[in-house]
């Protein structure tokens, strides 16, 4: 039988919103890189915020709650 070529495809990152070369040396290479840094920081940074914000909210909806109960008796 007659081998052919198959390709690789290509991967996708989920930080910078690209694709790159599916390969150990391309991928290696990005994510050594400045932007997908930069990304990783920025997405990092966004979590936490999220998070903080997140925890801010439940706690304010406990105090509410509670202000109620205490009405309420």
């Amino acid at each position: 039988m007659t081998e052919y070529w198959v390709s690789q495809g290509n991967k996708w990152c989920d930080f910078c919103k690209i694709y790159i070369a599916n390969n150990p040396l391309s991928i290696r290479t990005h994510e050594i890189g400045k932007r997908h840094k930069d990304n990783v920081t920025k997405r990092l940074a966004t979590m936490q915020k999220e998070g903080a914000a997140k925890e801010k909210e439940q706690q304010q909806a406990a105090r509410a709650l509670k202000q109620i109960e205490a009405v309420s008796l």
